[in-house]
């Protein structure tokens, strides 16, 4: 009975040293992951040169009208 026991405890131990290891590599792949994303941005005001606008109003001096009947 007690060689039972301490498989059972044996077999715990691995299984929790394995979740343990799957967790720990998971979380380092998704922070690698996520580090690399944020390399690759670049912020918005770096990607867009300055443009000035500026406007211009032209009048034109005719007058165009429809007569709808």
């Amino acid at each position: 009975m007690e060689k039972k026991q301490s498989t059972i405890i044996a077999i715990e131990k691995g299984f929790s040293s394995y979740v343990n290891s799957c967790l720990s590599r998971a979380s380092r792949d998704y922070f690698r992951r996520l580090k690399r994303e944020y390399q690759r941005l670049v912020p918005y005001e770096e990607h867009v040169p300055d443009i000035s606008l500026t406007c211009s109003i032209i009048v034109c001096p005719f007058i165009y009208v429809s007569v709808l009947q």
